[in-house]
């Protein structure tokens, strides 16, 4: 009262417990911004400590901000923050006062008028606060000692300190309705943001001092909302630029709720891209800096694995020069200091314009190979290999080449092609053993290498690993491809039916994924479930529905399925004593036990996660191509931004099973025409089997990896050699191909296979 009564600067209370209040209100001198429009007002109270204040004179208003050690602070939540010389009933949702002639109802008690009478209070001061604001600015600017003084501020406190209390207390308007008519079109604090350099950027050094908010342009994400990560990158040229327009995610935040909205989200992906710039080159020296931050072990590891995938992406279109002075893509590029001995075998004998400059070294041989790990070198060198031996010159190199076609990853490949068509450098046949480019070498090495060269200069020919077959014919891929086809379809009914009773147990109904509103979570955590366990490796479709059933019987996995952790945790909890508990129990489902962290992750986001993959279809049919490992982290996925998905990532969780989930939802009807045709591409699972026959019939994968995203390759693959129609094998997919390779089909596979003129590989893996 005594801050905003005219003339009353005392108030005596007496009785059992006298108390005495003092005010003592200071200008400051007219000479100086701000002089006869802010004063000081400072509040001493025998029962309490003394309370400075910064009081506006808004025409016949006053607004008053609590003054602490380093700068504004919050009123005491129970303090009216609206007055007529009393405080009214009516509060707001800020950190400031305001006293003046409001319109009031008879008792006295609250705002009369509409909102929009309340609202036009506000409206009308905000263009005279906005002026004191920046009278504020040029008195601190100008005269900072008079108001550290004059506010009694600690001596240590900084412009900077003063600025970011006061945003961090009038940002709260926001969240009021009338309270932020006091800041709208730029006017307000608004205004003081918009003209002077006093909003924080809520960023460590050196990216740390005020700015502008209408300079503001973009705030960290993903990665590089990690300080850490700021200040790892922050000599890179694309980030330099952008001090003075950066603030952290909160600030941005803070800045759209008071009008600034047009703040782009910054994630590294971002900044590699400018670094890159438009060509693609990456100098040794550019390499170097990359390589400093972006490693294939930083990828894999928080923060930068938020951005795994488009990292790779990124890194994937960089260019890097060649020993021939060249530039050229990674995946044209071997590197002499690879950790791959094959790769390094490789280089005795390559070209230079095939080989990565030397003058990459440590750092930046790391951010090469993550550009190569994403541009996908690998499957490209058979014929690579083959390409460069018919052409090496130097006796030294063509000694390296002989050499890789006994130690060689791909010296079967190799002497194929050397043996159907000679380099004009190879030495004649019949004196290949004796030849002087072998004269150094043990008797042993020769013969290994005539046996593969020329095999009849040989009495005997060494045991020798079997050997891939040559580039199929035109036809030859869909041949195989064919005869698996018509197998299906004359087996397909007993198949699909032993299939079903081996992968679900007998509780378990389709049906009951089509349910919603609410959802079936024992259904869904139920698939999830299956295709978490798609990744065991050697356990069979039985031995996953076996664990299950088991748990439907006793009782636990309904329980665990509905319960919603982590209000509910319960059912988990009780699980976990009583498989650690002291008296024996059966060991045999250990491998399905320690999926229980994967398990719970499910339970606790199961809604999240069913609303992806119902969705599926319809976020391919808006975007196009998808990552499945994206879709798998909701958080972080550009696919999912539309939704607002919020959840964990189960991109890890699920591996591959994610192709086996969408082709058991797509042949189950949970994705029905047209759908059906969007989902197709993604319902290939590259299980070790399959990916070993399809590296057999030349498919562009590898048997290496078993990545989600290769179902799309495998698809296209199939559908090229066969149609798109016979593809589809029936509606069922890849689940043919995941049957056929099995061992008890050893033989029908085999059938296929040399009809086409294919050895029989080895493909068990279960």
């Amino acid at each position: 009262m005594p801050a905003f009564a005219r003339r009353i600067r005392r108030i005596d209370i007496t009785g059992s417990h006298p108390r005495s209040i003092r005010c003592e209100i200071t200008g400051f001198p007219l000479k100086l911004p701000g002089g006869g429009i802010l004063d000081v007002v400072t509040v001493t109270d025998t029962a309490a400590a003394t309370q400075r204040m910064l009081r506006f004179g808004l025409g016949s208003f006053h607004l008053v901000i609590a003054i602490g050690e380093d700068g504004p602070g919050r009123f005491p939540e129970h303090v009216g923050r609206l007055w007529n010389l009393a405080p009214l009933e009516d509060n707001l949702r800020c950190g400031w006062l305001i006293n003046g002639p409001f319109r009031v109802d008879p008792g006295r008690g609250r705002l009369a008028g509409t909102e929009d009478d309340r609202r036009k209070y506000f409206e009308r001061l905000s263009e005279l606060f906005g002026e004191r604001l920046l009278a504020l600015h040029d008195l601190a600017s100008r005269h900072w000692d008079v108001l550290v003084e004059a506010l009694s501020l600690a001596p240590s406190t900084e412009p900077a300190k003063f600025w970011s209390r006061l945003f961090d207390l009038m940002s709260r308007d926001a969240q009021d309705d009338l309270a932020r008519q006091l800041h709208l079109n730029t006017s307000g604090y608004a205004r003081l943001l918009t003209e002077r350099a006093t909003a924080p950027t809520g960023l460590p050094q050196p990216f740390d001092r005020l700015v502008c908010a209408s300079d503001v342009e973009e705030c960290t994400t993903e990665a590089m909302a990690d300080p850490g990560m700021l200040q790892a990158v922050e000599a890179w040229p694309s980030l330099s630029r952008r001090r003075g327009r950066i603030v952290a995610p909160n600030v941005a935040a803070r800045l759209r709720s008071l009008g600034f909205g047009d703040v782009r989200g910054l994630a590294l992906c971002d900044l590699l891209r400018e670094e890159l710039g438009g060509v693609n080159r990456v100098t040794p020296d550019l390499a170097e800096r990359l390589g400093r931050v972006i490693t294939l072990k930083s990828l894999e590891a928080d923060p930068i694995r938020l951005e795994h995938d488009s990292l790779l992406r990124a890194a994937g279109q960089a260019t890097f020069r060649a020993q021939d002075g060249g530039w050229r893509n990674a995946r044209d590029l071997i590197l002499e200091a690879a950790d791959n001995d094959d790769e390094r075998r490789i280089c005795g004998f390559a070209p230079e314009h095939a080989l990565l400059d030397r003058a990459y070294a440590d750092d930046a041989v790391a951010f090469f190979q993550v550009a190569r790990a994403q541009s996908g070198y690998g499957p490209r060198l058979p014929g690579l290999v083959a390409e460069w031996a018919r052409d090496v010159q130097g006796d030294g190199r063509r000694q390296a080449t002989l050499r890789y076609l006994i130690d060689g990853d791909h010296r079967a490949s190799l002497a194929e092609a050397m043996r159907s068509a000679p380099p004009s450098w190879l030495p004649k046949r019949e004196g290949l053993f004796d030849h002087e480019l072998l004269r150094d070498w043990p008797e042993q090495d020769r013969k290994r290498l005539v046996s593969e060269l020329a095999p009849d200069q040989l009495v005997r020919r060494p045991t020798l690993p079997p050997t891939l077959p040559t580039v199929p014919r035109p036809g030859q891929v869909g041949q195989v491809i064919k005869c698996i086809h018509d197998w299906w379809r004359n087996h397909y009914a007993q198949e699909r039916r032993r299939h079903v009773e081996a992968t679900y147990p007998p509780n378990f109904s389709f049906s009951a994924l089509q349910q919603t509103d609410p959802i079936d979570r024992t259904a869904w955590f139920t698939m999830f479930a299956l295709a978490c366990f798609q990744s065991l490796g050697r356990p069979q479709d039985e031995q996953h529905c076996s664990f299950i059933d088991h748990g439907w019987e006793d009782g636990w996995w309904s329980e665990l399925a509905e319960s919603q952790p982590p209000d509910s945790v319960e059912p988990w909890l009780n699980r976990l004593e009583r498989w650690s508990d002291a008296e024996p129990f059966d060991q045999h489902a250990h491998s399905w036990r320690r999926t229980f962290v994967d398990l719970y992750t499910v339970a606790r986001w199961l809604s999240k996660y069913e609303e992806v993959f119902r969705k599926f279809p319809n976020i391919v049919r808006e975007r196009g191509p998808v990552s499945l490992p994206d879709l798998l982290r909701p958080s972080y996925s550009s696919a999912l931004a539309s939704l607002g998905t919020e959840a964990a990532p189960v991109n890890r969780t699920l591996g591959s099973g994610v192709n086996w989930m969408i082709r058991e939802l797509t042949r189950n009807g949970l994705y029905g025409c047209p759908d059906a045709d969007l989902t197709a591409p993604y319902c290939w699972a590259p299980t070790q089997r399959v990916r070993r026959l399809l590296v057999l019939l030349h498919a562009p994968i590898t048997e290496a990896s078993a990545i989600p995203d290769e179902s799309r390759v495998i698809y296209d693959f199939v559908a090229e050699h066969v149609g798109a129609d016979l593809a589809r094998f029936h509606g069922d997919f890849d689940l043919p191909l995941q049957v056929i390779t099995r061992a008890r089909y050893r033989d029908t596979l085999g059938g296929c296979l040399a009809a086409a003129g294919f050895d029989m590989p080895v493909l068990n893996a279960e």
